[in-house]
């Protein structure tokens, strides 16, 4: 195997360039057409809801305060709501209240909660899905269910609603991105194509690979003389 230095591998890479270009280009076209034409655009949706152990309910009424026992109790049950609303039942009573041909699993794999953060009451819901009007639909009867399903598992705690669903991003696919992606690729992978060929190849071809290949002196090279003479189909050559 030959050593390859930084120069002998541009070089290979220039010498390629057309091919490696196009090697680029046609992985991108194809990615591209593919993200464009076969891929179902994914759009997505959030809701949220505040929990607290009850004790905040009345929190904004003048001459009321705050205590650190409530807080921290809320706190803790943040993310035992977000284990409820995980819960395999959580989406078979959506799967029944939506009244449409839907398996619980399948629902399971489209919604997201997640508390905001360590210290905030609040759990963020994200729904994705290939329709925007159906997630938004999905997303808010999650909302009617997810108060009354979570007072049925932890007494004492009170659920509000702070955000529905109204509006549904796009999010997929990024056929900009993965075209970019794709082309980035195909130029990557077909140089290294071809300088892993040039590093297998054993074959001298100059005065620079056999010093590259052997350390001794080299005292003059022999030319070639090819002269053809046709005789039906024999060629000869006098070396």
């Amino acid at each position: 195997m030959k050593d390859l230095d930084l120069s002998s591998a541009f070089k290979i890479i220039k010498d390629h360039i057309i091919i490696i270009v196009l090697s680029g280009a046609i992985l991108a076209a194809m990615v591209f057409g593919y993200n464009a034409f076969f891929v179902a655009p994914t759009y997505r949706t959030s809701t949220t809801i505040l929990v607290n152990n009850g004790g905040l309910a009345d929190v904004g009424v003048p001459g009321d305060s705050v205590s650190n026992t409530d807080l921290n109790a809320s706190l803790y049950l943040v993310e035992t709501c977000v284990d409820i609303l995980e819960s395999d039942n959580m989406y078979k009573e959506l799967a029944k209240a939506l009244g449409k041909d839907y398996s619980y699993f399948g629902l399971k794999q489209r919604f997201k909660p997640v508390a905001r953060g360590e210290d905030s009451l609040l759990i963020d819901i994200s729904t994705s899905g290939t329709d925007p009007e159906e997630i938004k639909e999905i997303a808010n009867t999650f909302l009617e269910i997810a108060p009354t399903f979570i007072r049925n598992n932890i007494l004492s705690v009170d659920v509000k609603i702070l955000a529905t669903a109204e509006k549904a991003d796009k999010t997929g696919p990024r056929t900009l991105v993965n075209t970019a992606a794709a082309l980035l690729f195909g130029l990557a992978a077909s140089s290294v194509v071809f300088i892993a060929i040039a590093l297998l190849k054993n074959t001298i071809e100059s005065e620079k690979d056999f010093k590259a290949k052997y350390s001794i002196p080299l005292l003059g090279t022999v030319p070639v003389f090819e002269n053809t003479q046709t005789k039906g189909k024999r060629n000869e050559k006098f070396k």
